[in-house]
């Protein structure tokens, strides 16, 4: 879930406790408006119904409170990430910079079962060309940062349908290979790997060999 779903989940948490609570005293003041008149005696089956929904009000209220601590770590896993990178590095993929991006290739492991090779697709490598000020180090915390960021939005970024680190489930890791820098984006979910070289393949750089780590 996104931050936005978790906290609109825990919005409708809290207000399902607070019909429940309503609930609850209604039914305590019925029970003991009856203990009143029936009875000298306020015996437990008289208000025992009422606890019901007491009992529902903190259930939703414990569920409430761990989507707003969950909405909060994504925020601050975010935060952490971001932290430092300019405005235009945070809001723009790095892979939307489709001039400096040199070759695309699929990424696949090698899978060996007696004397059978199997290539299995772990997802896309992508290959920027030398850019003055890019260095290892601050591309890596541009991916972190928009890792950290599509997991806060779920996952969900229409107008990033390029971007392989929109799915869930990956990785990214920053290498050098001489003057360039190669982003590998790998899953071990096979949906997700294909997800990923899917939207390696609309940067529209041009095709590298496929390489097997």
């Amino acid at each position: 879930m996104s931050e936005a779903e978790h906290e609109r989940t825990a919005a409708a948490e809290e207000a399902a406790a607070a019909r429940s609570t309503a609930a609850y005293r209604a039914v305590l003041q019925r029970a003991v408006e009856r203990c009143r008149t029936r009875t000298w005696v306020c015996w437990r089956y008289l208000v025992e119904p009422a606890e019901v929904y007491l009992e529902q009000a903190e259930r939703h209220l414990e569920l409430a409170a761990k989507h707003r601590a969950a909405a909060q770590a994504l925020a601050q896993a975010e935060a952490r990430a971001c932290a430092g990178i300019p405005e235009l590095d945070r809001d723009m993929s790095p892979f939307a910079h489709r001039a400096d991006i040199e070759s695309v290739a699929p990424l696949f492991t090698l899978k060996v079962e007696g004397t059978v090779a199997t290539q299995i697709l772990q997802g896309a490598q992508i290959a920027f060309r030398p850019v003055p000020g890019l260095t290892p180090e601050r591309l890596q915390r541009i991916v972190s940062c928009h890792l950290e960021r599509n997991a806060v939005l779920g996952h969900d970024v229409p107008e990033m349908d390029y971007c392989p680190l929109v799915p869930r489930d990956l990785s990214a890791a920053v290498i050098s290979a001489g003057e360039r820098l190669v982003v590998q984006v790998q899953s071990q979910e096979p949906g997700s790997a294909q997800e990923i070289w899917a939207r390696a393949q609309r940067i529209g750089a041009p095709r590298a060999a496929p390489v097997v780590k």
